[in-house]
């Protein structure tokens, strides 16, 4: 009787398929390139797992290797009723028709401020720094 062989490449999808969680919600993005704020914009997230984020398409203007910073206001509260908003630095894995993939590479929690509320705010990404440098008006300054 013959084994059935399971190949890491179809056991690596599989696994990474169980992992992603349905989340659909809108977040702001900023696109930067050699320190310089490329794009802004909307977005919405179709889902999540601990290591990339699933999107519609954003239209990028070049999606191979792009570095973007997602504020996505954050569903749960903190117990005295404060918003959260989760800010994810990630680069851009692959875009086709149905979905953008972004790998993240790095992310925090931050208080959201009062302005969150507004989804044209930029909320998260234009108050206080955003990685390694500020975000000011369409560039970023060290």
């Amino acid at each position: 009787m013959a084994t059935p062989v399971l190949h890491i490449t179809d056991a690596r999808e599989a696994y990474l398929h169980r992992r992603y969680y349905p989340l659909q919600l809108s977040f702001t993005y900023i696109v930067s390139r050699k320190r310089h704020v490329i794009q802004r914009g909307l977005g919405e997230m179709i889902e999540m797992s601990s290591s990339s984020v699933r999107t519609k398409p954003l239209g990028l203007l070049d999606p191979n290797g792009t570095d973007i910073v997602m504020s996505i206001a954050w569903p749960a509260k903190l117990p005295d009723g404060t918003s959260l908003q989760l800010v994810i630095h990630s680069r851009a894995e692959g875009d086709s028709v149905d979905v953008a993939t972004f790998r993240i590479l790095k992310h925090e929690f931050r208080t959201a401020s009062r302005y969150s509320g507004r989804p044209d705010s930029h909320a998260g990404l234009q108050r206080g720094r955003v990685g390694a440098w500020s975000m000011q008006g369409n560039r970023a300054c060290r």
